[in-house]
């Protein structure tokens, strides 16, 4: 997807994978193994932050406008 829409989302679409992986050699192994490189990627370690934003599935996908609001926040299907 990042692939066939880098021409039109480019400097417009940024999209960044928050990780809940136990460690992070296996966030690490994921990334590789699924060619995720070009996604931003963070490890959540021992985060609240799936509390603070009431994930409670995953994948989560949440659609953050310019100015910070969360415009979407579900599943991806």
């Amino acid at each position: 997807m990042l692939a066939k829409k880098k021409p039109e989302w480019d400097g417009v679409v940024k999209i960044v994978g928050l990780s809940i992986d136990k460690d992070m050699a296996t966030l690490k192994n994921h990334v590789e193994s699924k060619e995720w490189t070009a996604v931003e990627h963070y490890w959540r370690n021992e985060s609240d932050c799936s509390d603070v934003y009431s994930v409670r599935g995953v994948p989560c996908v949440m659609l953050i406008n310019k100015q910070g609001k969360i415009v979407y926040k579900g599943h991806p299907a």
